[in-house]
């Protein structure tokens, strides 16, 4: 129970917030306590992942023969901020703009991709920050990229400038110095340096970043009265045919047992299912098909 007026969490490209308020001073206290909790020891339970990411459900639970629906709380949230057009013009302008960049990626999660992510996998991309943290990095694999690095820097062609440009423009509109950011053979000079003087150098910094915690536009825009419908067929006729193999390797049973099991944990007033490829061992039903 909480007495807070506002509570929530915003998630942009590279930063999350999660602002609240309250009147009371004891409950500030109790809200900061669990703000900190979900953020620096996060809790990757299988049921979450049905609940925040994404499922398939039966629009009644209680029916296995009732029309399957996409459901999940991201999966909803970034399919409802891809319904604005200029959502969409903002967001192609900024992936190609920077390339190279967190900035390049739909942060949030493109709709039509999110059904690829499985539990399984969110789990492997927290161990392997794990894995790093205690571990370190391949000193031949750090040698290679900073070969490559230096191999890009002397190879200009006509589009040189144009992803120096793209390199420089985060840090230069935070501020950065554009000169200092081009002084490249300086910073891998300075970066053997450091490893060789602190060969936990990397492990350090990925320490000091905190992510061991966590272990856990191809074709212009152009306005349509029709984008919306264009949109929606995307995110459920087309998606439900292209994941049909590929994700849906599930049959009625087990579609009502995870939606049993999801219900009796009490997160959720609905039924849900996990799908994957990860499930091979159950058979394929054929005649299910999905509206």
């Amino acid at each position: 129970r909480s007495l807070s007026t506002f509570m929530n969490a915003f998630t942009a490209s590279d930063y999350t917030m999660c602002p609240f308020s309250t009147q009371n001073a004891k409950d500030f206290q109790n809200l900061l306590s669990v703000y900190l909790d979900a953020v620096f020891f996060p809790c990757l339970r299988e049921l979450d992942f049905w609940q925040e990411g994404w499922r398939l459900e039966n629009e009644n639970p209680e029916d296995p023969n009732s029309p399957l629906t996409f459901k999940g709380i991201v999966f909803n949230e970034m399919k409802g901020a891809f319904t604005d057009n200029e959502k969409v013009f903002s967001q192609q302008l900024q992936n190609r703009l920077l390339p190279d960049h967190t900035y390049s990626v739909v942060s949030g999660g493109e709709p039509l991709n999110i059904p690829d992510l499985t539990w399984e996998q969110l789990n492997i991309i927290t161990r392997t920050i794990k894995e790093i943290s205690e571990q370190g990095f391949e000193e031949e694999r750090i040698e290679a990229l900073l070969h490559k690095l230096e191999i890009q820097m002397k190879h200009q062609s006509t589009s040189f400038g144009l992803i120096m440009a793209s390199y420089i423009a985060s840090c230069w509109n935070h501020n950065g110095d554009p000169v200092d950011l081009l002084k490249i053979s300086d910073k891998i000079s300075r970066f053997r340096q450091c490893l060789k003087e602190n060969p936990k150098f990397l492990q350090d910094k990925v320490k000091e970043a905190k992510l061991s915690v966590f272990s856990a536009v191809d074709s212009p825009i152009a306005p349509s009265d029709k984008g919306m419908n264009n949109f929606l067929h995307g995110i459920t006729d087309e998606m439900k045919q292209r994941h049909r193999e590929q994700l849906f390797a599930v049959n009625h049973s087990h579609l009502t047992n995870a939606s049993n099991k999801y219900l009796s944990a009490g997160q959720c007033t609905r039924g849900s299912a996990v799908l994957g490829p990860e499930n091979r061992n159950i058979a394929k039903d054929p005649s299910w098909i999905i509206r």
